[in-house]
C-alpha cells in the first residue's frame, strides 16, 4: 500500500478559514514541541499536553513498603496451602479404566 503512495500525497479538505487558522497555529505548535510538551492541532485548535507527566503515569504506584509486602506474602501462602489440603484429587473421583487388553491371553498359539 505504501509503495503505491510514493508518487502522490494526501491532504485534508478544510474550509479556507480553518486552513488560515492552522497556518497561524503552526509556529505555536513547533514552539510547544520544542519545550517538550505534547502538542497537536485538532481542526482549528491547538491542543497542548505536558509531556513529562504522561510518562510518569505509566508506572504503577507502590502501595506498600517492602517489609509489609513480605509479610503479606507469608499469609497468602498459608491460606493457599489450606485450600490445597481441602481440594480433592480429580483422578480419585474418576472411574478406573476397564482393562480389557490384560484379559487376552498371549500364550495361545
Amino acid at each position: 500500500m505504501k509503495k503505491d503512495l510514493k508518487d502522490g500525497y494526501i491532504t485534508e479538505d478544510f474550509p479556507k478559514e480553518v486552513l488560515e487558522k492552522i497556518r497561524e497555529l503552526k509556529p505555536k505548535l513547533i514552539e510547544e514541541r520544542e519545550k517538550g510538551n505534547t502538542a497537536y492541532i485538532k481542526y482549528d485548535q491547538l491542543v497542548v499536553k505536558e509531556g513529562a507527566l504522561i510518562n510518569e503515569k505509566r508506572k504503577r504506584d507502590q502501595l506498600t513498603s517492602p517489609d509489609n509486602q513480605n509479610q503479606a506474602k507469608k499469609t497468602t501462602v498459608t491460606n493457599s496451602s489450606i485450600i490445597k489440603e481441602n481440594r480433592k484429587n480429580a483422578f480419585d473421583l474418576m472411574r478406573p479404566r476397564s482393562s480389557s487388553i490384560t484379559n487376552i491371553s498371549y500364550n495361545s498359539k
